[in-house]
Parts: structure tokens; sequence; C-alpha cells
């Protein structure tokens, strides 16, 4: 079954979309996105979904089901080239929210990626399964208490 992107985009000329897109003799290099961008700085396009209703779409979401095909159910798309105006197909892969979410540099990403405690001591314990602890700072703690 075609999603609403999907079906728009076989409704809508592509050579508007295409037309908004650099991209570079250089291969490998990002086909950057030149149109609008959100505040996040991901490319965004105006879809017509129905006569007088229109939707925006990410236009690197665009671009992945235009050139590669619908995204699995529950996927999102990560720029594996960091650079979120990047539409190019094999710059972006389908991922589901937690791994997109810790591939990226937000500050849970980055504490989650933390091979150790704030003393320098190895995670070595989950808690609740959910909590990464330290079996040393763990054991302070309840001789202290």
């Amino acid at each position: 079954m075609l999603s609403d992107v999907h079906r728009a985009i076989v409704r809508d000329p592509t050579s508007r979309f295409w037309a908004k897109v650099d991209i570079p003799f250089t291969p490998g290099s990002c086909w950057t996105w030149m149109a609008g961008r959100n505040g996040d700085g991901y490319g965004t396009f105006q879809l017509t979904i129905a006569p007088k209703r229109y939707s925006a779409v990410g236009a690197h979401r665009l671009a992945y089901v235009a050139l590669v095909g619908e995204l699995p159910e529950g996927m999102e798309i990560d720029h594996l080239c960091r650079n979120r105006a990047c539409v190019r197909p094999d710059h972006l892969e389908p991922v589901d929210h937690r791994a997109n979410v810790l591939r990226g540099n937000a500050p849970a990403a980055l504490i989650a990626r933390r091979p150790t405690c704030p003393e320098g001591h190895p995670y070595d314990r989950i808690e609740a399964g959910r909590y990464r602890r330290c079996s040393v700072c763990r054991h302070k703690n309840r001789q202290i208490h």
C-alpha cells in the first residue's frame, strides 16, 4: 500500500523537487537541499496531497521514497553523512527511533555512549532494566548511607 508521500510523488511532477537540489560533480558528495529548511536544518518540500490541500514533507524522506522505496513501518531516516540538508539516498539509512537518537550528538546520546561513570569506573551494571551503574560507586554509596 502506498503512503500519502508516495501517492503525492506520483501526482506531483518531480522536476519541481529536483530543481531544488544541488548535485555536485564530486563522487560521494552530499546532494544538498537548497530550498526551505525547518528550524533543525532539515529540508522541507510542499506536496499537493489533494486539490487545495498541501503537506510539508522532509526533503530527505521524499528523496528516499522516490529513489529507493517506501520506508519500513516504524522506521525513520538517519543521515549517515550527518548533513541534515542532504537528500542523497546512499547517505540515508532507515533506522528505528532509538538508533537514530543514539547515533546523534544530543545530550542523551552522548551520555549513553560514555563508557565510564563520572568517577572514571567502567559501567558494569544495569539497574531497573535501564540505568547504567558502576559497582565501585554503588558499593561506596551503600557504605556511606
